[in-house]
């Protein structure tokens, strides 16, 4: 259970999928009638029906679905984006999609489910994962298109409209990839407009070398401590149980003189982090970049023990 709160502190994605998911309960409880998308919207000026629709669902099972997809997007990608870029794509597809049935489907009254903004999302850390696991992103990206262009150019339904009790509006699912689309071109278009110049590059290069060569020495120093006490420090105990002995029975045979003279800052001046069990393998040892905060890309995006060779 401490691990689990520990992963929920240290990782946007998993803070902004408890949020969601919450949000989605909530709303549900409150009632669907009062955030659905309705055609209507315009006239009565409810603009909160354009976002509060995709956090709605028809029923309990309909959200169960969409919950669960969510997870699943996180667990297979882990984009680690911030939460301020989780919440812009999320908003920006949301409006999109609600903008978009306005605009172009006149016989929706109604609308309600995040499916549309998941295939979105599916689509944009299939992106995201390229850089790191092409096989998976690529298994990811294409089958979000091949389910769209099944829905669109066959009508062939993956998704039952009986198990989440109402019909299934394929086209959510459409504008939801469009849309992801033209945010993925859009971040591609900023990300190479505001590329360091190559000095600053080369210092951020250098930081991160030093980065990746102090978590080898603490990841190596990790593998003494376990040989001689059979175990790693706990979360608790942390990076100082290889500086000073800790207390309890799960280091008898802690050496004199310890695993590393001192523990240093990482480049950018802040502590490097430890977790176990890890989110990327039996245990996680990271700096948090630049930024000093989970996520992040360039000289900002987190450096462990899972990444050191990219």
């Amino acid at each position: 259970m401490s691990a689990f709160w520990h992963r929920l502190r240290s990782s946007s994605d998993w803070r902004f999928v408890a949020g969601s998911i919450l949000l989605m309960l909530l709303l549900q409880l409150m009632g669907p009638e009062y955030f659905r998308f309705e055609r209507d919207w315009v006239d009565d000026l409810q603009l909160w029906r354009l976002f509060t629709a995709h956090w709605i669902h028809v029923g309990w099972m309909h959200l169960l679905m969409n919950a669960l997809g969510l997870i699943v997007c996180v667990s297979i990608a882990s984009p680690n984006w911030s939460i301020q870029r989780w919440l812009l794509q999320c908003l920006s597809m949301a409006l999109g999609i609600s903008i978009l049935f306005t605009l172009q489907n006149p016989e929706l009254h109604w609308y309600v489910g995040f499916s549309g903004v998941l295939f979105g999302l599916y689509f944009l850390a299939a992106v995201d994962l390229y850089a790191r696991d092409r096989l998976i992103a690529l298994l990811m990206g294409g089958a979000i298109v091949g389910k769209v262009v099944l829905e669109q150019y066959t009508g062939f339904e993956v998704t039952s409209s009986e198990l989440i009790g109402a019909p299934v509006i394929v086209d959510a699912h459409f504008y939801g990839l469009m849309l992801a689309i033209a945010i993925a071109l859009a971040w591609r278009t900023y990300t190479m407009n505001h590329r360091p110049t190559k000095v600053a590059g080369r210092v951020d290069d250098a930081r991160i070398s030093k980065a990746k060569s102090d978590i080898r020495v603490l990841e190596s120093s990790l593998e003494l401590y376990k040989l001689d006490n059979f175990n790693y420090p706990s979360t608790e105990q942390g990076l100082q149980a290889l500086v000073s002995k800790p207390s309890g029975d799960n280091a008898k045979n802690w050496r004199d003189g310890g695993y590393i003279k001192k523990l240093n800052k990482d480049p950018w001046g802040n502590d490097y982090q430890y977790q176990i069990p890890g989110s990327n393998g039996e245990f996680d040892v990271y700096s948090m970049g630049a930024d000093a905060a989970v996520g992040g890309s360039d000289d900002a995006a987190d450096i462990g023990n899972w990444n050191l060779d990219s």
